[in-house]
């Protein structure tokens, strides 16, 4: 058997590591760190919010096509961050005739996101044993959630019953 470097973990059989053989590349030079995307900081929002002297970013909306969405520069970063209001001006629409509008889409958002937050989370819930397992379900909860508020979250909304009926039966009409 040939005699391979210590660090190249004989992992090659009887080859000698790539590349020339008169230098052996180190781990770090012959692994590629892999990209991955971790959870949104809002980055952006906040160099914009202290570029702006730590006061409420302006928001548009439009109130042309009675969606009284919100639209213009700003846009995304409050979708991003919609809980958090306090980074938007919006006192210039509340003595307007299209606060109330802006309210219910503003709660129309947020209850898309929660929405999209809630599935998310119930497909970790299946994935990590569902209803057959919720022991092992408790144990693992979604990368940078709190174990405590992972497993209220399944006492408190997956296995009532009330939630469990419901989703078993949306199941079971999706596959048919």
């Amino acid at each position: 058997m040939a005699d391979v470097a210590g660090y190249h973990g004989g992992d090659g059989g009887d080859e000698p590591p790539h590349g020339h053989s008169y230098r052996v590349p180190t781990s770090c030079e012959s692994s590629k760190p892999t990209k991955r995307r971790s959870f949104g900081k809002n980055l952006n929002l906040y160099d914009k919010f202290q570029k702006n002297g730590s006061m409420p970013l302006p928001i548009e909306f439009d109130y042309s096509s009675n969606l009284y969405r919100a639209v213009g520069e700003n846009y995304q970063l409050f979708i991003r961050l919609i809980s958090n209001e306090h980074y938007f001006d919006l006192t210039q629409y509340h003595n307007t005739e299209y606060w109330d509008e802006i309210k219910l889409d503003i709660q129309a958002d947020c209850a898309n996101r929660y929405k999209d937050r809630k599935t998310k989370l119930k497909k970790h819930f299946d994935k990590e044993g569902g209803y057959d397992n919720t022991s092992r379900a408790k144990q693992n909860p979604p990368k940078g959630m709190n174990p405590e508020e992972w497993v209220q979250v399944i006492d408190g909304l997956f296995t009532t019953s009330t939630y469990k009926n419901r989703s078993l039966k949306n199941t079971a009409n999706r596959s048919k």
